[in-house]
Order: C-alpha cells, then sequence, then structure tokens
C-alpha cells in the first residue's frame, strides 16, 4: 500500500472508535502526529541549494524544498565543516555567521547548509518515504491525541485510559523507530506529497 497524502490514513485512524470525530479533527491530530514524528526523529533532512557567499555578509537565508527549518545539521564553506560554535539560527529562516567566521570573500555556491525540516503551518507537507515508512504510527499517534480529548463522544469512558495508552505506547515505538532510521542511513530525499 503506498500513500500519497496524510488525509489516506483518516479511515484507519478512526476504525473501532465508539463513534467517529468529524474529518477535521481527525485530519489535525493527523497533522499533529506528523509534526510530533518529524521534529523529534529529525528523520526529514535535505541539503539545501549551495548559497553564494557575499564578503562580510553574516546572514544567509535558508530556503528549503518544503516545510520549515527547525534545525542547522552541518554547514561548510569552501568545502570546510564549521565548527557550530561558528554559526546560529538568528530566525526560522536565517543562518548567521559569528564574527571570526563571516566570509572574508565573494563565493559562488560556496556555503554548503544540511537542515532538519518540520511540516509547514499546516502541516501537510513532506517526504512521502517517510509516511509510507512510518503510516502506521502516525495513525497511533492521531488516535493517541483523539484519546486525550476529554468528554467527547469518541471517548468512550470505559476502555477510554487502557486504548490511550496503547496508542501513546505505539506511537512512542514509531518515533524512537524513526530516530534509529536516521542514525542509521543518510535521510536527504526531496518532498514527495502535499496532502
Amino acid at each position: 500500500m503506498s500513500i500519497s497524502a496524510l488525509s489516506e490514513l483518516a479511515i484507519k485512524v478512526v476504525a473501532d472508535m465508539p463513534s467517529f470525530p468529524p474529518e477535521n479533527v481527525v485530519l489535525d491530530k493527523l497533522r499533529w502526529a506528523w509534526e510530533q514524528l518529524l521534529d523529534g526523529s529529525e528523520l526529514w533532512r535535505e541539503d539545501l541549494t549551495a548559497i553564494d557567499a557575499v564578503e562580510d555578509q553574516a546572514d544567509y537565508t535558508l530556503t528549503p524544498s518544503a516545510g520549515v527549518v527547525i534545525r542547522v545539521i552541518k554547514v561548510e564553506v569552501d568545502e570546510t565543516e564549521l565548527d557550530p560554535s561558528e554559526y546560529k539560527m538568528t530566525s526560522a529562516s536565517t543562518l548567521t555567521f559569528e564574527e571570526d567566521s563571516v566570509p572574508a570573500a565573494d563565493g559562488t555556491a560556496n556555503i554548503e547548509v544540511e537542515v532538519a525540516i518540520s511540516p509547514d503551518i499546516n502541516g501537510t507537507n513532506g517526504p512521502a518515504w517517510v509516511l509510507n515508512r512510518f503510516h502506521e504510527g502516525l495513525v497511533w499517534g492521531a488516535r493517541w491525541a483523539l484519546y486525550r480529548q476529554l468528554r467527547k463522544p469518541w471517548t468512550d469512558p470505559s476502555p477510554i485510559n487502557e486504548n490511550r495508552d496503547a496508542a501513546k505506547e505505539l506511537f512512542e515505538e514509531a518515533q524512537a523507530k524513526a530516530v534509529i532510521a536516521r542514525r542509521q542511513h543518510r535521510t536527504t530525499r526531496p518532498v514527495g506529497f502535499s496532502a
């Protein structure tokens, strides 16, 4: 089964629930699980398009193919990797070199940056390979988020604690697997879906 959009998982989220939450609530909880999985694991990484250095310019805009940068993984200038103390993120899209590391000369495509990315505010863009590999974990994460809502028709009080705890455990297991996947493999991939 190949998943191409988060919305395709909605039916799996509500299966076996006492009553069905509205579709927009289910999709919101799927987006929440998607963001939590990607933020927690930093599994979605990308080598950005190389940036031209400008003499004595400290700030550079980072532009991922989709989503937002949550952390700079690595910076290379003229094929030399910088120590993390030589740069910092000063906004969600700005890389700032520390005073001693500011490029001293112009250069063409000589600043290379690898970043970890999180979904944008809509939480719908991301790599299809992650969605396909971790879709079951996303379903459990969305269920856990739904079960945590109190006094809703879809949270039957009798088995709710048991269902909530099981969903939480399975989601956390998926998050741990995503961290392991990131550690074992280089994970830079192009964006593969948009819900």
